[in-house]
C-alpha cells in the first residue's frame, strides 16, 4: 500500500467522482468543474491534462492503482525560483497528512501568505 505519484488518465474517472462523493467539499477545491458524474470527471481530467505545460502540471496519488488524491505545482517562475504547490487526498480521517505538510512549511489549508526569498531561502512576509 504504497503511494505512487503518476500521471492522470480518464480511466480515473470513477475514482475521482467517488473522492468528490464522499467529500463534496472536495468539488469547492476543483475550480467551477462540473464533476456531478463519471463522464464530468472524464471531462475535467482530460481538460488538465492538455493545461500542462513547463509551469503547470498535476499527479495522481494511487494507491494500489486507484488515484485517491492529487499532487500538484503550477505558477513555476524560475527566474525567481518560485511556485505553488498543492495537494489534496480523499477523506480518510487522517490529521497526519496535515501535519506531514505543515512540517514541511506548508501553510494551513485556506491561508495564503505572501512570500519572497530573502538570500535564498523563503520567507513569509505574513
Amino acid at each position: 500500500m504504497r503511494p505512487l505519484l503518476r500521471r492522470w488518465s480518464t480511466a480515473d474517472a470513477a475514482a475521482l467522482h467517488a473522492a468528490v462523493a464522499e467529500s463534496p467539499d472536495l468539488a469547492t477545491h476543483l475550480g467551477d468543474a462540473d464533476v456531478r458524474g463519471v463522464g464530468d470527471c472524464a471531462a475535467f481530467i482530460d481538460a488538465q491534462l492538455a493545461r500542462s505545460s513547463p509551469s503547470f502540471h498535476n499527479f495522481a496519488v494511487a494507491v494500489d492503482g486507484t488515484a485517491v488524491g492529487n499532487v500538484g505545482i503550477s505558477n513555476i517562475e524560475t527566474v525567481h525560483d518560485t511556485a505553488w504547490v498543492y495537494y489534496w487526498l480523499t477523506r480518510v480521517n487522517n490529521p497526519a497528512s496535515c501535519r506531514v505538510a505543515a512540517g514541511a512549511g506548508f501553510p494551513a489549508d485556506g491561508v495564503r501568505r505572501a512570500g519572497q526569498l530573502e538570500d535564498a531561502r523563503a520567507s513569509s512576509t505574513g
